[in-house]
Parts: structure tokens; C-alpha cells; sequence
């Protein structure tokens, strides 16, 4: 019905929408509309403010279609002109970053924009120096190996300067090694096999070189000779050369 005139009280009062607020009508506090049965509806209503409630299932709608945005959301598109379309506006407004082939994208000196640098100037920027590239290695276990910018294998060290990488005979220098040096070491055990360095000479027996083994490989009186030698302490004291295993030809 459009008008209640010729309508009894009874006849409509159920579609008679009304707030409670013990007769005094509308004032500054919002207070949620109900019909004449006293179902709520999502409309809160004061002098100053229109409310539409979400609780309870409530929607707000627009043709038809709910609104699901929040107001702060909606809120975000203040200052956005009617000009233009609200996707060309938005397209315009945003920072577009442009993208380059192995390139990293990084923040310039003017906020909101960026550009792309190499990996050789985002380390200049970062303050890092060139040190090693490090690949895969064998293909079996993968260990890392260093090497320096032309590829070469290098050694590393890490020393109050940090990790350093180093060449073959860098890093002895720097472990006190020298050509020719012996290096003790506790238990020693492997799994596969080893390969002696043939010398040129038999072995010299001394308390210094008791204890080691030497494959030699040398010629005498028209006889060749390859030998796997010992130094050992006799039974007196006496340090002498015992031949392990020893081949002669001529």
C-alpha cells in the first residue's frame, strides 16, 4: 500500500517501520529501525547519521548486487576524479616497475621509483667485493669448489679479514707449509689406495725420518731398482733402512 488512508490501525501497523526511543523521535544517537512486529532491519537512523549494520547477515546493495568492500576500502578512493575511468586512474597513479632480463629491481634516491641494476652494481651498492665463484664440483657429491674470477681453483682461508680466497700456494703459506715440509698427523685411514711419489734416492736413517716410508726408484751399477722403504730403530738403538718390498732388473 502506498497511502493508509481508509486503513484500520491493525490493517497496518505491521509494516509501519519506527525506532524505540520511548516516544521522543529522532535525535543524535543512531538507533536501528524495526517494523511494526518488531523485526530489526540493517538501518540505523539519527538527526545526523544514516548507518547501514553488516552484523546478523545484513547486505548492502546496489542494483542488486551486494557490496562486499569495506569502508575503509571504499575510503581509499577519495581523490580519485570522474574524469577518466576508475581503471586508467588507478593505472596512473600506481608505481609501474619495469622488468629487465637478469636484472635485479632496487629503490632509486626519489621515493616510488625503482630501476634496474646487474648483480656486478647491486654489489657495489652493497659494498661487496669480488672474492670467488663457487660451482658445484663433481657431480657425485657436489662439493663446492672456489675459484677465483678467471675460473682458476683457488684455495680459501678465513682469518680477522674475513673469507679470503687464496691460490694453492697462498693457502700453504698461510697454514706455515712449506715445499718439502713433513705433516704429522694422528690416525690416518682410507678406503681406496696410496700412491707414492717415487724418489730418486734410498731413504736417510735418522731419529728425524724414523717412521717414514718412501717408494724409491733409482739405478746402480747397471741394475734398476724400485724399492718401498722404512726407516725403523734396531733393536739397539740404531736407526737403519728396511726395505719392504724391493725389485731389481737389468
Amino acid at each position: 500500500m502506498s497511502t493508509l488512508t481508509g486503513y484500520k490501525p491493525a490493517e497496518t501497523y505491521k509494516d509501519l517501520l519506527h525506532m524505540s526511543n520511548s516516544n521522543n523521535g529522532v535525535d543524535t544517537i543512531a538507533r536501528q529501525v524495526y517494523d511494526g512486529e518488531g523485526h530489526p532491519t540493517p538501518l540505523e537512523l539519527s538527526s545526523t547519521v544514516v548507518n547501514f549494520r553488516t552484523d546478523n547477515d545484513f547486505k548492502f546493495k546496489i542494483g542488486g548486487t551486494a557490496i562486499t568492500s569495506t569502508a575503509n576500502e571504499i575510503n581509499q578512493l577519495a581523490g580519485i576524479s570522474t574524469a577518466s575511468t576508475l581503471a586508467s586512474q588507478i593505472s596512473a597513479k600506481q608505481n609501474k616497475i619495469t622488468t629487465e632480463l637478469n636484472k635485479f629491481i632496487v629503490g632509486t634516491s626519489v621515493s616510488g621509483v625503482t630501476e634496474n641494476k646487474t648483480s656486478s652494481e647491486v654489489a657495489t651498492m652493497m659494498g661487496l667485493k669480488t672474492c670467488a665463484y663457487a660451482n658445484t664440483g663433481s657431480g657425485i657429491n657436489n662439493v663446492p669448489v672456489w675459484k677465483d674470477a678467471t675460473g682458476s681453483v683457488t684455495g680459501f682461508v678465513f682469518n680477522d679479514a674475513g673469507l679470503q680466497v687464496k691460490t694453492a700456494s697462498e693457502a700453504k703459506t698461510a697454514l706455515g707449509i712449506n715445499t718439502g715440509d713433513n705433516v704429522v698427523f694422528g690416525t690416518v685411514q682410507t678406503n681406496g689406495h696410496i700412491r707414492f711419489k717415487a724418489g730418486a734416492s734410498s731413504l736417510s736413517a735418522s731419529a728425524t725420518t724414523n717412521g717414514n716410508i718412501q717408494y724409491v726408484k733409482y739405478a746402480s751399477g747397471g741394475t734398476n731398482y724400485a724399492k718401498l722403504q722404512m726407516v725403523v730403530q734396531d733393536n739397539v738403538g740404531s736407526y737403519v733402512v728396511h726395505d719392504l718390498i724391493s725389485k731389481s732388473w737389468s
